[in-house]
């Protein structure tokens, strides 16, 4: 299974909103030429929820990404939608099932309706009919 916000929220940002007590030199927070991604590690989970969306970034020169406040990176107006899945670190393995209270809690503390769909996220293809919407 994988989730879908229906606002466009960074992985950053939603990884803050759902541990705001943790220190920014402690979020795990990465880009790369498309995609950007941040992992949340709740101590009730024995995996990590992998939050990613394409930054919207590609077109833009990295020297000018480098140059940009973490403000002005979250205001580019092309990113993606933000997704989000299951990941066991420890095995490098997708997990099937996010339990519905951890579903509830990102969509209170991302004040974002979620979609949930089948299986594992396939950028390349369309989003399948959701399964189950949560509203805000």
């Amino acid at each position: 299974m994988y989730l879908k916000l229906t606002k466009k929220i960074s992985p950053r940002t939603v990884a803050k909103m759902i541990t705001p007590d943790l220190d920014d030199h402690d979020l795990e927070h990465d880009y790369e030429n498309v995609y950007e991604w941040a992992y949340i590690d709740l101590p009730e989970l024995d995996f990590s929820l992998d939050v990613t969306r394409d930054h919207g970034m590609s077109e833009i020169e990295d020297h000018e990404l480098d140059n940009m406040s973490q403000e002005e990176l979250e205001s580019i107006p092309s990113a993606g939608a933000t997704y989000i899945f299951g990941f066991n670190r420890k095995f490098d393995q997708y997990v099937n099932e996010i339990p519905e209270w951890v579903i509830e809690i990102l969509c209170q503390k991302t004040q974002s309706d979620i979609f949930v769909y089948p299986g594992r996220i396939n950028i390349d293809d369309e989003d399948p009919e959701p399964i189950k919407q949560y509203k805000v």
